[in-house]
């Protein structure tokens, strides 16, 4: 029989001669047997080694045997415990049972007992090896629910989650797991967009752990860490139980994981087909981390969970973005970028409802460039155009943010002005046909040519229509138009 197989029985008992006795007996059987004489000795050694079964002798000197059952039944995993007591003792071996004995034998004057000992210490270690498989399946039992709750709870925590809280939730699953594999960091890394640099986006740490997220900004992981970055291309989960441990070829990651205090590390790839998007980590920093096959398995489904809620997000996102932009487009004119007619028939109607309600002013301008169609014809569209995107530059860079400009149609431009008289419109006016009129276009390499505008106002009237406001300012500006053009008229 092997070392491994072999026992340990403790045997307290304060006659040498029947412990060497026990002691042979026990050796028989292959069980390793140490001796000692009394119960404070043998709660010392029981400090000091693990046994599998301690035999306690009733009558010793200083403690008898109850109240080292006692005290053995305080350690945090007492062995089994086999109480030897004298005939007419039965009412102390019950009480050792109700401490927590194993068992009890009565040693008979005819030393009987010795010769069914072994097989009674036998069925102890059964019984214990029994109890101890029981554990480990409940154990297990208790991990493997805990592993699906987590599972379930992962897998539904970001169905229908806003676009908003997606951050949140993920630091929430970092903590959960990381909690779960007992690590004290856990994390993610993604690519940027154009797949060269890797940054740490999300992170959770322990309680007494230093956030590494600000150093692992911009990281070239091909350069930096090159055995990683193989690895975790091929798809493959890394987990070192040992930074020690690393191979030769992975020189510049065990120094950087020593530097920052890592004794045992896990990466978990987040592959998309077969593009490497990024990866989750877990550090241990305390102590090392034996990386068992379930925890791997969990930590993996986990990587798909956290990849699948980044995709969503960058898909909503992107999403959001193109429907920002199609209203954007929708309601802007592409060449002057100033918003187009018909958000201008929108937002007049909410102003004139809102200057109504208020009782506050609001006042219109109507804008058109001077003789442009001759412009056009003579320099072409090409030149007509820049024009017109000049003047709209000039015209947003004149408002106030409450202010709002569109390109009416053609050469014709409208400006919104709410909480504004036509007075304080004037000089909004005035500002933008002095701007314009010092503008310098250059149709040809040897042509200088400067354009004005002509400009009406009108503020608004309680009670008036739409059509009632626009027709008032488009007549002001055809009257300044009359006037001589290059100027306001209200």
């Amino acid at each position: 029989m092997s070392n491994s197989d072999q026992k340990q029985i403790l045997y307290m008992e304060d006659d040498p001669g029947l412990a060497r006795l026990v002691q042979k007996r026990l050796n028989r059987e292959g069980h390793e047997v140490d001796l000692v004489t009394n119960g404070a000795q043998g709660l010392i050694i029981c400090r000091e080694t693990s046994y599998d079964v301690v035999i306690v002798d009733q009558q010793m000197p200083g403690m008898e045997g109850i109240e080292v059952i006692r005290a053995l039944m305080q350690c945090a995993n007492p062995p089994a415990i086999l109480m030897l007591t004298g005939q007419g003792n039965e009412r102390i071996a019950v009480e050792a049972m109700k401490l927590g004995a194993s068992d009890y034998m009565i040693k008979d004057t005819e030393s009987r007992y010795l010769d069914i000992l072994p097989a009674v210490v036998w069925q102890l270690l059964h019984q214990r090896e029994m109890e101890e498989e029981h554990q480990r399946m409940k154990l297990a039992l208790e991990y493997r629910q805990n592993f699906e709750r987590l599972l379930f709870k992962l897998s539904t925590q970001f169905i229908n989650c806003p676009l908003s809280k997606i951050d949140q939730e993920l630091n929430q699953a970092l903590q959960s797991v990381g909690n779960f594999a007992g690590a004290e960091r856990s994390y993610v890394f993604q690519f940027r967009e154009t797949g060269k640099f890797i940054d740490n986006t999300h992170e959770w740490c322990a309680r007494g752990i230093t956030s590494q997220k600000q150093i692992f900004q911009s990281f070239d992981l091909d350069t930096q860490t090159p055995w990683v970055a193989a690895s975790l291309n091929k798809n493959n989960v890394i987990c070192i139980d040992s930074v020690n441990d690393l191979p030769p070829e992975a020189k510049a990651e065990r120094s950087l994981l020593q530097e920052c205090g890592i004794k045992s590390i896990i990466l978990v790839p987040m592959m998309l087909r077969t593009k490497l998007l990024g990866f989750v980590g877990f550090d241990f920093v305390t102590d090392e981390k034996d990386c068992t096959d379930d925890l791997v398995s969990l930590l993996r489904m986990v990587g798909e969970i956290v990849m699948n809620a980044l995709e969503h997000k960058r898909y909503e996102k992107a999403l959001r973005t193109s429907e920002e932009l199609f209203k954007t487009m929708s309601i802007t004119d592409q060449l002057t970028s100033l918003f187009n007619m018909r958000h201008f028939m929108e937002q007049i109607e909410a102003e004139m409802v809102r200057a109504e309600r208020y009782k506050s002013p609001l006042s219109l301008i109507m804008l058109d460039v001077d003789n442009f169609k001759t412009y056009n014809d003579t320099f072409g569209h090409v030149e007509g155009d820049q024009v017109l995107r000049e003047l709209g530059s000039i015209i947003r860079s004149s408002l106030r943010v409450t202010d709002s400009a569109y390109r009416y149609g053609g050469e014709e431009f409208t400006v919104l002005l709410p909480n504004t008289d036509a007075e304080m419109a004037r000089t909004v006016a005035e500002r933008i046909r002095k701007a314009f009129a010092e503008a310098v276009f250059y149709p040809d390499s040897e042509k200088k040519e400067q354009r004005t505008i002509s400009l009406g106002i009108a503020e608004y009237v309680s009670g008036e229509r739409i059509t009632d406001i626009v027709d008032r300012a488009d007549q002001h500006m055809y009257r300044a138009k009359k006037k001589g053009k290059n100027r306001t008229c209200m």
